[in-house]
């Protein structure tokens, strides 16, 4: 899609802005997956998303057009509302959606990266909710049974992850 403005990129009148550089290549992949995201969600033109979130319609067309850059902040927006994998937002990278890539992660990952990762958010959870008055044990003290698959053995905890469901919110 072509994008004329009034300016080329040196401020000449009549130019056509973007196309043949690389910076406009780039621009139009991201458009191109800014399209393709909304129409995922049944809004190819933009406009409920634009509404939803406060930004300008005619804003939000120019991105998908290619026309313009979008903001770090409408990025964020758009992978957060949308649950995008940010990577491939930006790069065109793995899956679309970041439920996606978190399983990927997961399932790649060893136990005792997951481990880790666990206990690091016990810890960032346990900062955040502690107060003078009360404090949360620490993750190294808390102690579970590991669960047990039928035949006894433990279950990794990959396997936890990947079976665990989100609670009701």
């Amino acid at each position: 899609m072509a994008c004329y403005s009034n300016f080329d990129s040196t401020g000449s009148k009549g130019g056509r802005q973007g196309k043949g550089r690389q910076g406009g290549v780039l621009r139009d992949e991201l458009a191109e997956r800014l399209r393709r995201a909304l129409a995922s969600q049944g809004d190819p033109s933009g406009r409920l998303f634009a509404k939803q979130n406060g930004f300008c319609p005619e804003t939000v067309r120019r991105y998908l057009k290619g026309c313009s850059s979008p903001s770090a902040a409408f990025l964020e927006t758009v992978a957060r509302t949308l649950d995008l994998n940010p990577m491939w937002l930006l790069l065109g990278e793995g899956p679309m959606q970041r439920s996606e890539a978190v399983a990927a992660a997961v399932r790649e990952a060893s136990d005792e990266q997951i481990a880790s990762e666990f206990i690091r958010r016990l810890r960032r959870m346990e900062r955040s909710r502690a107060t003078p008055q009360r404090q949360s044990p620490s993750a190294v003290e808390i102690r579970a049974a590991p669960p047990q698959h039928n035949n006894g053995e433990e279950t990794p905890l990959k396997d936890l992850f990947l079976n665990a469901k989100r609670p009701e919110t």
